[in-house]
């Protein structure tokens, strides 16, 4: 466990969090006005019935893309992609935060924008490989050469070595922490509100999310070097 890593991105989000619950309401105007997407790629659907997101649709099916094709890069690398497009995503979402609660006062965004910050900060850690060490990472690159030199083929292969389930575990972590800012990007798109029926709600959510994805990046890792016996 990285543990001056965990302080140092746990201290930029606290601060992070501290600064986005507290931006005055006319700034927060402004940049939901002019930074957010505000209702650009909806439409109606016929055979839905329904509003569409195209954009966060798209928005979703690259997260996705990213999700099951990190290995494919280098690993010098990845992990400052990984970070660039979660970065990315928070700011979208964060944007489209204040185009929906652009006529709310500072007291009614605090609890809100406070709970989705925590659950992006402690999503982030736990995808990022900080709470394993990358313990993750490097077998999920292995996988990937294995299928390259066609080593998956063996019998024995799946039973021998734990790549693939490493591989599978950092999609999981990966893909969860994306979707669960674009979820809330496009509700804040469609419904103008956040994805909760209130704040306690959605702080009890916060919570829980981020217990298990914390919980599963590093017990999870643990667990499956108990089952492959490995020190």
């Amino acid at each position: 466990m990285d543990i001056q890593a965990i302080s140092l991105v746990g201290g930029i989000g606290l601060i992070l969090t501290i600064i986005v619950s507290l931006v005055p309401t006319n700034i927060a105007s402004f940049i939901g006005q002019k930074l957010s997407f505000q209702k650009k790629g909806l439409h109606y659907s016929r055979f839905y019935r329904d509003q569409r997101d195209l954009l966060g649709n798209l928005l979703l099916f690259v997260t996705i893309l990213y999700s099951f094709c990190f290995g494919f890069i280098p690993i010098s690398i990845e992990k400052y992609c990984f970070t660039i497009l979660y970065v990315f995503c928070f700011i979208v979402m964060v944007t489209q935060y204040f185009h929906a609660y652009s006529q709310k006062e500072l007291t009614q965004r605090i609890p809100t924008i406070s709970a989705l910050c925590l659950l992006s900060v402690t999503n982030y850690i736990a995808a990022s490989g900080f709470l394993n060490n990358f313990g993750l990472m490097y077998p999920s690159m292995e996988f990937i050469q294995s299928i390259q030199n066609g080593n998956i083929y063996r019998l024995t292969y799946f039973l021998a070595y734990n790549h693939f389930i490493c591989y599978m575990l950092n999609i999981f972590l990966y893909f969860f922490s994306f979707y669960c800012l674009i979820a809330q990007f496009k509700y804040l798109r469609l419904e103008d509100c956040v994805k909760a029926k209130n704040a306690v709600l959605l702080w009890l959510k916060a919570i829980l999310i981020s217990i298990f994805m914390l919980g599963l990046s590093y017990y999870g890792y643990q667990f499956i070097l108990f089952i492959f016996n490995i020190q």
